[in-house]
């Protein structure tokens, strides 16, 4: 029961926060030409804040990797 905002029960509850950083690359292929859209991706990752510059540029690579798997995009068959 509560009253005014007081919890009688006698229990009480606790949390905890925490930041996570996600990182997030978009590379967009576009037409010269006519500058329309070809082709976009898209790949987001979680990011080590503690880990060293080399560990973070080998995570960024596979991540690039990772995107550019699914290109050039397959085209369907007629």
């Amino acid at each position: 029961m509560e009253l005014d905002g007081t919890d009688l029960s006698g229990s009480t509850t606790t949390g905890q926060t925490s930041t996570i950083y996600t990182g997030q690359l978009t590379i967009d292929f576009y037409n010269s030409a006519d500058h329309d859209l070809v082709w976009r991706g898209v790949v987001s990752k979680t990011i080590d804040t503690k880990a060293k510059p080399e560990k973070q540029q080998k995570n960024l690579d596979k991540s690039v990797a990772k995107l550019l798997k699914n290109y050039p995009p397959l085209v369907p068959k007629s």
